[in-house]
């Protein structure tokens, strides 16, 4: 009851006298009793008339009931049934299952002609104001100083469906009032008197805007008749040229757009419309000093990244790895007319963060920046492998630089060497007949290391239960016979691929730039992996070998070996060898070893025909033997 409705809505525009129609029905279950509402906003509802309905469409009927009065001539119009009881045809109360019907709702009206008769906009071009009043039945337009309102043309809305005489868009003289006629659509009429003026000469002689190209501010201050500009520094103000804005109708002198020299102040006349009002302005135009205090580039020879972080003040330089950062010399760029303490170009020992402090222009502004200079990761190159990758696979080397790729692993074991064995990740080499090896069987490999640095090694050892359990490595250099211990380069091997592993051990700096470094895997007990003593079935496996090294290409500057000298170096054609001591014989060696013969002219060297690359220079004298690096281009 009260919620429940049937409900339609529509629009009365141009009618009147509006009547509604409407039939109900509802089953013997469902509402017996209505009422009709109307609302001009939905919202509010106002009674029309009750209906009680039966179980037929000739009880419940409103036939051409009047709607007030207030619904003629609407937009909206809402009219809803709304139930008043929640009794149900049947006089029991109405159920879920109950229905309500309703059929042939007619809205009828009888049409209307307007009386309106206003003016609704009165136009003339460039006026300066339009009030209509419509008790008065006038329209009082107000044109610019000095317009000429004999011959002006306006444009005139009316009401909707009302005609006006003259006509709108017809020029008139309004030097004195002109009526106008508007005829309503019901052919009732309203004159209109129209009155034009003209507005008094202005008295104001305000500068509105002033503006130098590349100005920082400009502020006008009307009471004061003053105008501050503030250009950037170091802006030369002798000839400056001002866009300048003023009342309307007004003059000023000098005019806008005239180059003045802005040095002292320069005052400006501005006349208002009325020709008799002045107001004398004072210009003054000054330069800001810059308050930045940043750092804007910080650049070191050879940096790998430069990061200025304006937010902390701080500077993160990164240098490539083993840079010396004791001397170096940064080149820096600092805010426009800023200071800075170090200065620029001033070599710093970078071991530690270094403080600089940059002072603005301003001489008040200050930035303490710090910097910090840190060295790049180190890139590791795989000077040599071995992986084991095939099967069957064999004992040279799987992978690493071209000088090493025809290196062996080899073995002092007495049993048979084999690559077909499960390795730590494929295959590996296994080999038997370790037994009464301590310091004696080993694995063994060679390689170059010319062209590198901070060599590291790794390695991964298996044994079976019968087979050697405790090795040692030791290294060796350009085949000295003198074998050393790697400090704590042990593995205790078991039968597994994770007890023996040996990962990223760093060799000694005298394994760095040579010729030849070997590695040996030496037992260093005969105590098997099971405990017992090695026996001669046992076996041992080695994997996944891997040597690596940092890039550090030989020098390329004049070598001066006293008391031998090699020039030039890098060379193209001839190699020249200048000595005190008498020379026996001379030979190249390429970085794999193989020995090139020499066409030698007295101290010249013809290597013309060498390929591109490096290469070691055998001198031998009667006293001593030399091995220079030169570089053939």
């Amino acid at each position: 009851m009260d919620i429940k409705y049937w409900m339609i809505s529509f629009t009365t525009e141009g009618y009147k006298d509006i009547t509604l129609s409407s039939k109900q029905r509802s089953s013997n279950t469902g509402p017996k009793d209505f009422k009709a509402q109307y609302s001009l906003d939905g919202t509010n509802w106002v009674d029309i008339a009750p209906v009680t309905v039966a179980n037929n469409f000739t009880t419940g009927v409103l036939t051409d009931v009047a709607l007030p009065s207030a619904c003629n001539n609407q937009y909206d119009v809402y009219v809803r049934w709304i139930m008043t009881s929640n009794t149900s045809v049947n006089n029991s109360t109405v159920s879920g299952t109950g229905a309500s019907n309703i059929d042939d709702i007619y809205v009828k009206g009888v049409a209307f002609l307007s009386s309106d008769k206003e003016i609704l906009a009165f136009d003339i071009p460039n006026q300066v104001s339009s009030t209509i009043n419509s008790t008065n039945a006038t329209v009082d337009v107000v044109m610019p100083y000095g317009a000429d309102v004999t011959n002006l043309t306006p444009t005139i809305t009316v009401s909707a469906g009302a005609s006006i005489n003259p006509t709108s868009g017809t020029a008139q003289d309004f030097s004195s009032a002109v009526q106008y006629i508007v005829t309503a659509a019901d052919a009732t009429t309203k004159t209109w008197t129209v009155n034009v003026t003209t507005e008094a000469a202005s008295t104001e002689a305000e500068i509105l805007t002033f503006d130098i190209p590349g100005q920082l501010n400009s502020t006008i201050n009307s009471s004061a008749a003053t105008v501050d500009v503030v250009m950037p520094m170091g802006t030369d103000l002798t000839n400056l040229i001002p866009t300048i804005t003023i009342s309307a109708n007004a003059t000023i002198n000098p005019q806008s757009g005239v180059a003045q020299n802005f040095n002292s102040a320069v005052q400006y006349t501005v006349t208002a419309q009325d020709g008799t009002t002045n107001k004398v302005w004072t210009v003054n135009v000054t330069t800001q000093l810059n308050n930045q205090a940043d750092i804007l580039t910080f650049d070191i020879p050879n940096q790998v990244s430069s990061t200025i972080n304006t937010t902390d003040t701080t500077v993160t330089v990164v240098m490539p790895y083993g840079t010396d950062v004791t001397a170096l010399v940064p080149t820096i760029t600092i805010s426009q007319g800023a200071s800075i303490s170090p200065l620029s170009g001033v070599a710093q020992d970078f071991s530690n963060p270094v403080q600089y402090t940059v002072t603005a222009e301003n001489g008040t502004d200050q930035k303490v920046w710090t910097v910090t200079v840190t060295l790049d990761a180190p890139v590791y190159t795989s000077i040599v492998e071995w992986t084991f990758p095939n099967n069957p696979d064999d004992s040279i080397a799987d992978g690493g630089i071209t000088a090493n790729l025809d290196k062996i692993l080899t073995t002092t074991a007495t049993g048979s060497l084999s690559f077909t064995y499960a390795g730590a990740s494929t295959y590996c080499a296994r080999s038997n007949g370790w037994d009464a090896g301590t310091d004696n069987k080993y694995w063994r490999v060679d390689f170059t290391t010319v062209g590198y640095k901070e060599i590291k090694f790794s390695s991964k050892q298996r044994s079976s239960s019968t087979g050697p359990r405790d090795f040692k490595v030791q290294y060796m250099i350009n085949d000295d016979g003198n074998w050393l211990d790697l400090q704590g380069a042990t593995a205790t091997c078991a039968d597994n691929w994770t007890a023996g592993v040996i990962n990223d051990y760093i060799l000694p700096s005298a394994c760095d730039q040579q010729i030849l470094v070997s590695l040996r895997w030496i037992m260093t007990s005969d105590t098997a992996v099971g405990g017992t003593i090695v026996a001669s079935t046992g076996s041992s496996r080695i994997d996944d070998i891997i040597v690596k090294g940092i890039e550090d290409p030989l020098s390329v500057q004049p070598i001066n070996v006293e008391p031998i000298v090699v020039y030039p170096n890098p060379t193209t054609e001839w190699l020249y060898i200048r000595s005190t001591d008498k020379i026996s014989d001379v030979t190249i060696i390429s970085l794999d070893g193989k020995i090139i013969p020499v066409i030698r002219n007295n101290d010249a060297i013809d290597v013309h025909s060498l390929t591109t690359g490096m290469y070691i220079l055998n001198i031998s004298t009667l006293s001593k033997n030399y091995k220079i690096n030169f570089v053939k281009h």
